[in-house]
């Protein structure tokens, strides 16, 4: 699914912070700011004619078959309204915008629009609706703004500096269009972790800092970034730790029943129950899924941010597929996962 929104991409600055940290490699902001090629170069009154089409009927609505791929996901958690029929805002309301427009590609804008415009309708109070309209019509505003940004900085590589500037841009085009609360609110916790990922960046590329001086620095950051980010990258960590340590049991020539004993160890009674059902004929690809799997559930269960929760799932990935698996893996993963009601 294409993703379309967030701004400067929280799983791409972690990704290639890390990536900064190994090798200090060129990059360029194409890598950081996501696409939005439906409303490309748009005018705003032409964004608005085509966000503000009209609802779908009840019927209608359900007749008119989902894009592919979308369906088999599951759906976007229903909005929370107050006791007097207001929208209370929190993330679910970009969450909804999201899983819609992720078919950006597969569909017309203007038929995105009238799918989620049709939702509003269908599933919120009247004042609720237009509300959720409003802030709908500026969140399409706001990516389009995005898509136009990252085409002013495309033709030079990207440097920390740049990125820095692109992130106050996108905070300024944010203002435009949504108040505090709802910035707050849509992406609080991913400015957190982009604000924590581009300290650690800079602290990294820091020339003139020794590893003593670099170590008592990073211990800095982590004593002022929020408990979440912290506990959510000792997770991250401990992940990390195991793959790496699984990785050269196999090297040193573990046997099966090591490598299991090993992961009971780290992931608990569950994991062993999972590990002990694989029948020895199983081919190496099932082995594999089930092994990823198991790390797949911890990381979706424990971690709340969607930043982290991604970078960590990417990361997961690399560790056992090749490029070719992955595509087919995001594929399985969503249908898995939506067996249990769970979402990546």
């Amino acid at each position: 699914m294409k993703v379309v929104a967030i701004g400067i991409s929280v799983l791409m600055l972690s990704l290639i912070a890390s990536q900064w940290i190994k090798d200090e490699r060129t990059i360029t902001l194409e890598e950081l700011v996501p696409s939005f090629e439906q409303g490309k170069g748009l005018k705003p009154e032409q964004v608005n004619a085509l966000v503000s089409s009209q609802p779908l009927t009840v019927t209608t609505q359900v007749e008119k078959a989902l894009p592919s791929s979308l369906r088999g996901l599951r759906e976007p958690s229903a909005l929370d309204i107050s006791a007097d029929g207001l929208l209370i805002i929190n993330s679910k309301i970009i969450g909804l915008f999201d899983f819609y427009l992720a078919a950006t590609g597969e569909e017309a804008l203007s038929d995105i629009a009238i799918r989620v415009n049709g939702h509003l309708t269908n599933s919120l109070p009247p004042k609720a609706a237009k509300q959720a309209q409003r802030i709908f019509e500026n969140y399409v505003q706001y990516l389009n703004q995005v898509t136009m940004l990252k085409e002013r900085y495309q033709q030079s590589a990207s440097t920390l500096e740049s990125i820095v500037m692109a992130k106050q841009e996108i905070s300024d085009i944010r203002s435009q269009y949504f108040s505090d609360q709802m910035i707050e609110s849509f992406w609080g916790k991913s400015d957190q972790y982009e604000q924590y990922m581009l300290s650690v960046v800079a602290l990294n590329k820091d020339k003139d800092l020794t590893p003593e001086q670099k170590l008592y620095a990073l211990e800095h950051i982590n004593a002022q970034a929020p408990l979440w980010l912290i506990t959510q990258r000792a997770k991250a960590n401990k992940l990390n730790e195991y793959r790496q340590r699984y990785k050269e049991m196999e090297a040193e020539g573990a046997d099966k029943v090591q490598l299991n004993e090993f992961a009971y160890a780290q992931f608990g009674d569950q994991a062993a129950q999972r590990l002990s059902a694989l029948q020895e004929t199983r081919d190496n690809w099932e082995a594999k899924l089930a092994q990823y799997r198991i790390q797949l559930d911890t990381i979706v269960e424990a971690t709340d941010s969607q930043a982290v929760r991604n970078q960590q799932i990417v990361e997961l990935r690399d560790s056992y597929f090749n490029a070719n698996e992955r595509k087919r893996v995001d594929v399985l993963d969503r249908k898995y996962l939506a067996q249990s009601q769970r979402t990546l």
